[in-house]
């Protein structure tokens, strides 16, 4: 079990530091351990065995849990908003880069369209006759 120093374990008793020490250590109700440091520490199972249980500020802890548990929903609120847009964007990129290979396709259409034609127009305008015209021997 974890050890405490005399303030934690009278707070975990649920008593002042002065009583603890008056009513609790000094007549050795309570076993104590030196640290390395040579402070007093007290084992959990010592507090429990004496009082029967842990006392704790709930009044304190379940404020502080109420703050901590407030500030993560509207953290979770602003993620979640700021989820929904990116989805939206994203939605929308699409969209757009559907609409871009759509129009990208029908300009390659066209692109190939007109060069068929300027083949063509090519073709016609280049047309010469393989034979050279015959003379004909009666000038007029």
């Amino acid at each position: 079990m974890p050890k405490h120093s005399v303030s934690e374990a009278a707070k975990l008793a649920g008593v002042s530091r002065s009583h603890f020490y008056k009513k609790y250590i000094r007549p050795g109700l309570i076993s104590i351990e030196k640290d390395k440091d040579n402070n007093p520490i007290i084992d959990t199972s010592e507090i429990m065995r004496v009082f029967g249980g842990i006392h704790c500020n709930t009044d304190n802890n379940v404020s502080k849990i109420q703050k901590d548990t407030l500030g993560n929903d509207n953290k979770n609120t602003i993620l979640q908003t700021e989820v929904e847009l990116l989805r939206e964007q994203l939605a929308a990129a699409q969209e757009r880069e559907r609409l871009t290979a759509d129009r990208e396709k029908w300009m390659q259409k066209q692109i190939d369209q007109l060069t068929g034609q300027l083949a063509d127009t090519t073709r016609l305008l280049e047309h010469k006759t393989l034979k050279p015209p015959k003379k004909r021997w009666w000038p007029f």
